[in-house]
């Protein structure tokens, strides 16, 4: 059964990401006119076709094309992080529903790729990527709600592609826990173990690199693991999904091959590879299972977007 539902984003051009908040109950899109629109996804279910967005975040906004949104989790507030060739990182707070205004900014020497909001057990962190290879971290502190931010140079050695934040909690401290806690819970503190603070990255120089933070401060980030998989990745996503047991993350390559990699034995390894037959563009997991997401470049003129999940042999099937 095809549920696919097409609707005009308002946009004057390109759209070059599109993302739901936590509970799906929003849609944000940015395009290369610079304006983010965002759409309640009760009315696009109603109305398909054409709608026009609840709210166009256009005030105090950017000036060049949007390149990447992360929405925050709903424990921490209603927050957008929005980021753009024009080098600057917005952050937007919902004041009251379809309003909202511009906390914080912060122009980088660079034009920024991809941003991401960390898990929520860590607090209110946005983790951005540059086109010079560098990172930035800003935080937003608790004790006096003043925005910090701390600066990892030459992460790659060119431009930055993709970024992702790995689980607060470790998928198999979860799968050791009792099985008469009640897992729902997720301000039950005694049933995850927090783990550091760790991301990954991808970049045009051919490299996966993973940090870690010592202290889970955002200055104290130190390189774990650089990976040289010979093909420039162009998205980089881990696995959220609690019920997993194993820490897991995928990145899709330029040549159409999607790459699992699995941590097994304190290494990282590569378990499997996806072909789609086409420049992949964006990968994304679903939160219930190993659902996963490859958008990608079929040819000149088309897009596609192909789903895939993972047997208990580890091996990977395409979802029709």
């Amino acid at each position: 059964m095809n549920s696919d539902i097409i609707f005009q984003t308002n946009h004057s051009g390109i759209v070059n990401t599109a993302k739901f908040n936590y509970n799906g109950a929003k849609l944000v899109s940015g395009g290369n006119d610079g304006i983010i629109n965002l759409f309640s996804t009760e009315n696009i279910l109603k109305n398909k076709g054409n709608i026009i967005p609840d709210l166009k975040l256009i005030k105090n906004g950017h000036n060049k094309p949007i390149s990447d949104l992360s929405f925050s989790h709903p424990l921490l507030g209603n927050y957008l992080a929005s980021c753009s060739y024009d080098k600057k990182l917005i952050i937007w707070k919902e004041k009251s529903p379809n309003d909202y205004e511009n906390i914080y900014e912060y122009k980088h020497d660079s034009p920024v790729k991809c941003c991401k909001f960390a898990p929520y057990k860590y607090g209110l962190i946005i983790l951005c990527g540059m086109s010079n290879g560098d990172i930035t971290i800003h935080q937003l502190e608790k004790n006096n709600q003043k925005w910090i931010n701390y600066e990892l140079k030459n992460v790659h050695k060119n431009e930055i592609n993709g970024l992702d934040w790995a689980p607060a909690s470790s998928p198999i401290n979860i799968y050791l826990k009792d099985s008469n806690s009640n897992l729902e819970d997720d301000n039950d503190d005694d049933i995850y173990d927090i783990e550091p603070m760790k991301f990954i990255s991808c970049g045009n120089d051919n490299t996966i690199n993973i940090f870690v933070s010592k202290n889970n401060t955002i200055n104290s980030f130190y390189k774990e693991k650089e990976i040289n998989i010979g093909e420039i990745p162009n998205d980089i996503s881990f696995v959220n999904f609690v019920g997993y047991t194993q820490l897991c993350f995928a990145c899709g390559l330029n040549n159409g091959k999607c790459l699992i990699y699995k941590y097994y034995d304190n290494d990282w390894k590569n378990t499997y590879e996806i072909n789609v037959g086409g420049t992949i563009i964006k990968i994304n997991w679903s939160l219930c299972g190993t659902y996963l997401g490859i958008s990608f470049k079929k040819n000149e003129n088309n897009n596609e977007v192909k789903f895939f999940r993972e047997n208990m042999d580890e091996t990977w099937i395409e979802v029709i």
